[in-house]
C-alpha cells in the first residue's frame, strides 16, 4: 500500500479503508476473470469469467479453447484470481506479532499474483486505489494489529458476519498508514462501510 506522508483528511482515510477492504476481500474470496476482444468498433465483446472453484477445470478448458480459436492479437485474457483463504484465516486467528507476520508472509506469493493478474489493473483510478505491498504493512503493524483486536469493537464471536471483520482490519489498517491509533480510526469511520460487491460494481466500461 501506498503510505500517505500527512495526516489523512477524512476522505483520504476512507479511501485508504476503501482499498483495503478490497484487498482482504479478494484474499478471502474468488475474484472473475476478464476476456474481451480489442476492436475499433464502438463495441468490444466482453465475457466475464465466473470461477466455480479455484481450480475449475470448466473456466480452465473455456480459457483454453479461447487462446486456441480467438487471434491473441485480438483478444485479452484476465484467468479468474483464487483466493489466499488459509491466508486470511491466519490473520484472524493471529494472536501474537509473530503470529501476524507469519500470516504476512503467506499473503505475499498471492499479493504479487494478484497484481498481476486482476484484471481491474487496466483501470488507473483502481491501479492507484489497489496500492502494493500490503503485506510488508500488515508485518510492519503486527504489534498494532494484536492490539486491536483486543478492542470490543472487533468482531471476536464465530459466528458473526466475516465481513465485519474484513470491515474492522480495512479500518485499523487505513488509520496505521496515516499514524492513527486504531481505536481513533474506528471512531472515525464508526459509519462507514464497504459491500462485498463494491468492486463489481464500480469497475466500469472496458475501454
Amino acid at each position: 500500500m501506498a503510505r500517505p506522508r500527512k495526516l489523512a483528511d477524512p476522505k483520504r482515510l476512507e479511501e485508504q479503508a476503501v482499498s483495503w477492504a478490497m484487498f482482504f476481500y479478494d484474499l478471502r474470496d474468488e475474484q472473475p476473470g476478464l476476456v474481451y476482444r480489442e476492436s475499433r468498433q464502438p463495441k468490444n465483446i466482453v465475457a466475464e469469467i465466473i470461477p466455480a472453484g479455484p481450480k475449475s477445470k470448466k473456466v480452465n478448458e473455456f480459457i483454453r479453447r479461447i487462446k486456441k480459436t480467438a487471434g491473441a492479437d485480438s483478444w485479452v485474457i484476465f484467468e479468474p484470481l483464487s483466493p489466499a483463504p488459509h491466508a486470511w484465516e491466519q490473520l484472524k486467528r493471529a494472536r501474537t506479532a509473530d503470529a501476524v507476520r507469519k500470516a504476512a508472509a503467506s499473503i505475499r506469493p498471492w499479493e504479487l499474483h494478484r497484481i498481476e493478474s486482476d484484471y481491474r489493473m487496466i483501470e488507473p483510478d483502481y491501479q492507484q486505489m489497489i496500492g502494493a505491498n500490503s503485506s510488508d504493512a500488515i508485518c510492519e503493524h503486527a504489534e498494532a494489529l494484536v492490539r486491536a483486536k483486543q478492542l470490543p469493537e472487533y468482531p471476536r464471536d464465530p459466528a458473526s458476519n466475516d465481513d465485519k471483520r474484513i470491515i474492522f482490519f480495512a479500518k485499523v489498517m487505513a488509520g496505521l498508514m496515516f499514524g492513527l491509533a486504531p481505536l481513533t480510526t474506528i471512531r472515525r469511520l464508526s459509519h462507514w462501510r464497504l459491500p462485498r460487491d463494491w468492486g463489481n460494481e464500480q469497475k466500469g466500461a472496458i475501454p
